[in-house]
């Protein structure tokens, strides 16, 4: 028996990867964004235009992985959305837990 420690509970240890996810996403989103190919970063060629310079560059200077990041990045910085994150509580749950209409765990 280990003398001298304690157990305790940390009840917001339950939040952190759900807000790791979501900081996460904003600060890819924040962070890539300047490599748009007009400064920074790999410029695609035989683009027609500034709109479609900017699809070819960044489709072909980011894998599908980081496109994700990025485009939840971009939904979770905009301000209509801002609030559905940060007013909502979210809770780890099982498979068979009810959900609410935006996917994440209701809490009991």
């Amino acid at each position: 028996m280990l003398r001298g420690v304690k157990r305790i509970k940390l009840s917001t240890l339950d939040y952190g990867a759900a807000t790791y996810f979501i900081i996460s996403r904003a600060e890819a989103a924040s962070n890539l964004g300047r490599f748009d190919g007009v400064r920074y970063g790999h410029r695609a060629k035989d683009t027609h235009g500034i709109a479609n310079m900017y699809q070819k560059t960044r489709y072909e200077g980011f894998g599908a992985e980081v496109r994700k990041r990025i485009m939840v990045g971009n939904y979770v910085l905009s301000a209509g959305h801002a609030g559905q994150f940060t007013k909502m509580p979210v809770v780890w749950c099982d498979s068979n837990a009810p959900r609410s209409e935006t996917g994440f765990c209701k809490r009991s």
